[in-house]
C-alpha cells in the first residue's frame, strides 16, 4: 500500500473526478477531507467549483502530531473502545485498521513538520471555500479555521452550533442542511 500522503489524496480526488466526467466538483471535506479538498483547489484549479469543509486541522506543528497521535493508539483503542476497531474494520475491509492507523498518524507527523498548510498558498486558491466548524469540536479550533477562511481570497467561516469532530456524532440534518444551504 502507497504512504499516505496530502498529494497521493489530492491526486486521487482529481482521479475520480476524472474517471466520472465531473467537469467541475463540489467538494465536501471532513477532517483531513477538507486539507484534501484544498490542496486539489490549489494543485488542480480547473477540477473543482465550490469547497465546503468541517473539522478541518490546518494548524499543525511537530507538537501538535505528537497531541494527535496520542489518540491513534490501535491497542488502547481496543482495550478503550472496543466497539470502535470492529467499525473501522467494517469501513476499511480492504485494510488493516491498525495499518491505516499507523499510517495516518505517519502522515501527521508529516503534517507537523511541514507546519500544516502554506498560508502563503491559500491566498492563491479563488474557489468559493466555507470553512465549517463545530462549537463542541475538541480536535480543531475556531481560531485556525477562521484564520483559513480569512486567508482565502473567496473564504468564510461557518460556525455549526452543538456540533463535535466525530463525524458519527455530528447531528445529519445539521450536516445537510450546511452543505446545500453553502452549495446553493
Amino acid at each position: 500500500m502507497e504512504e499516505f500522503s496530502i498529494d497521493l489524496f489530492s491526486d486521487n480526488l482529481i482521479h475520480f473526478i476524472s474517471e466520472f466526467k465531473i467537469e467541475k466538483a463540489h467538494v465536501f471535506g471532513y477532517s483531513m477531507g477538507g486539507f484534501v479538498a484544498l490542496d486539489a483547489a490549489y494543485q488542480f484549479p480547473a477540477n473543482i467549483d465550490k469547497i465546503v469543509t468541517l473539522g478541518t486541522k490546518f494548524e499543525w506543528s511537530p507538537r501538535i502530531s505528537v497531541q494527535e497521535i496520542r489518540q491513534l493508539n490501535p491497542e488502547l483503542i481496543e482495550d478503550k473502545v472496543p466497539r470502535f476497531p470492529a467499525r473501522l474494520a467494517e469501513l476499511h475491509p480492504a485494510n488493516d485498521w491498525k495499518e491505516n492507523m499507523e499510517m495516518t498518524a505517519d502522515l501527521m507527523v508529516e503534517l507537523g513538520e511541514q507546519n500544516g498548510f502554506d498560508n502563503d498558498l491559500l491566498e492563491e486558491i479563488n474557489h468559493d471555500v466555507t470553512i465549517g466548524w463545530g462549537t463542541e469540536d475538541r480536535m480543531v479550533f475556531k481560531a485556525e479555521s477562521e484564520f483559513v477562511a480569512n486567508h482565502l481570497t473567496n473564504g468564510r467561516f461557518y460556525s455549526l452550533s452543538n456540533q463535535p469532530h466525530p463525524i458519527e456524532k455530528v447531528d445529519l440534518d445539521v450536516l445537510v442542511n450546511y452543505i446545500r444551504s453553502t452549495l446553493l
